[in-house]
């Protein structure tokens, strides 16, 4: 009994998280911001900023910046051995003075980690 009920917790478990980076870009919006400063200040800022074991920085996936389309796109998930698996993503478009931060997650869980990190480091330069 108790080894169907925890198959079947696992099983709903990894459903609820799952994701793939195909699905990120059509991804609901969880939070959107703007921050001060110039696009290479805030990409970097969040992808060598935060410390190397936090959670803004250790689940990056994939990051890349765009100068001349003034915009940058940071992947987060984790790693497994099939590759890695995108949840979440921040894209970045340059406004002015400051930053618009588009926050998409692909998972069924509100307030993924990784977007709560960032957000949490951005607003008060702590990671958590």
């Amino acid at each position: 009994m108790f080894k169907a009920i925890g198959a079947a917790w696992l099983i709903v478990s990894a459903v609820a998280v799952s994701g793939c980076a195909g699905d990120i870009n059509k991804a609901p919006v969880t939070k959107q911001m703007s921050v001060p400063g110039d696009l290479e200040e805030v990409y970097y800022k969040l992808t060598a900023g935060a410390p190397s074991d936090s959670d803004c920085i250790k689940w990056i996936v994939r990051s890349a910046i765009y100068p001349k389309k003034g915009e940058f796109k940071i992947e987060y998930g984790p790693q497994s051995l099939s590759g890695p698996q995108i949840f979440s993503s921040i894209v970045g478009s340059r406004n002015g003075e400051s930053v618009d931060l588009t926050m998409r997650d692909s998972t069924w869980i509100k307030n993924s980690p990784y977007i709560k990190a960032v957000s949490n480091y951005l607003e008060s330069g702590v990671c958590r």
